[in-house]
């Protein structure tokens, strides 16, 4: 074999080694209402765009896709984009829910941090994020939630999360 072969496979199989060490661009944890408010004050002082789903809504899945695409410009200016799984509201098992949003980050290929909820009541929940006066999360599926760089919701989104509604609402976040 020539010289020029041998750096071809030389080169393919490098490319197919970095492909399988490479990280994945999301992360997943746990996280219950103490958890998920250090988590928001973690990233305190970034612009912040959090987007509720569950994997067994059609709707929120499907939006899952353009939360992350209308995210992009926050992501690349510093801010953050949260993905929240409410599926622990059904009372599905934790281990299920957690492969199952593993197998959806890969397939969407979604990019940001996903925490699975891991309480089953809504109330508490609800009261875990701040919102508007009477808004509540466990009661709209999708959701996408803007926070300022201070912390302060800085507007909301429920069930038509298109394309439009979210660079609006990432915009005000961006300020």
């Amino acid at each position: 074999m020539s010289a020029t072969p041998r750096l071809v496979v030389l080169a393919v199989v490098a490319l197919l080694f970095a492909s399988c060490t490479r990280e994945a661009p999301w992360t997943v944890a746990t996280v219950d209402v103490p958890g998920l408010r250090a988590a928001l004050e973690e990233h305190r002082g970034k612009p912040i765009l959090l987007a509720t789903f569950a994997t067994w809504d059609g709707d929120s899945v499907e939006a899952l896709a353009r939360v992350g695409k209308a995210g992009g410009p926050l992501r690349e200016g510093g801010g953050r984009i949260v993905f929240l799984c409410v599926d622990r509201m059904a009372n599905s098992p934790l281990e299920s829910v957690t492969a199952a949003v593993k197998k959806l980050a890969e397939s969407r290929a979604l990019a940001g941090e996903i925490l699975v909820w891991t309480g089953n009541d809504a109330a508490e929940l609800d009261g875990a994020l701040p919102l508007q006066d009477g808004e509540k999360v466990s009661a709209k599926l999708p959701m996408a939630l803007g926070y300022s760089k201070d912390g302060t919701l800085a507007g909301a989104l429920d069930k038509e999360l298109d394309d439009a509604a979210l660079t609006e609402l990432v915009a005000k976040i961006r300020g």
